[in-house]
């Protein structure tokens, strides 16, 4: 899957990176994914 990868890619083990993660497309669609909120 393309979101397995990018989360290899963008995550730490660490569940709360995804607060501090950049604001790139690509994590943002993560972060989309993982909380089931869009974020614009």
């Amino acid at each position: 899957l393309v979101i397995a990868s990018l989360l290899q890619q963008h995550l730490v083990p660490s569940t709360e990176s995804i607060n501090t993660i950049s604001p790139c497309d690509e994590c943002l669609a993560i972060r989309e994914y993982l909380t089931g909120v869009r974020i614009k």
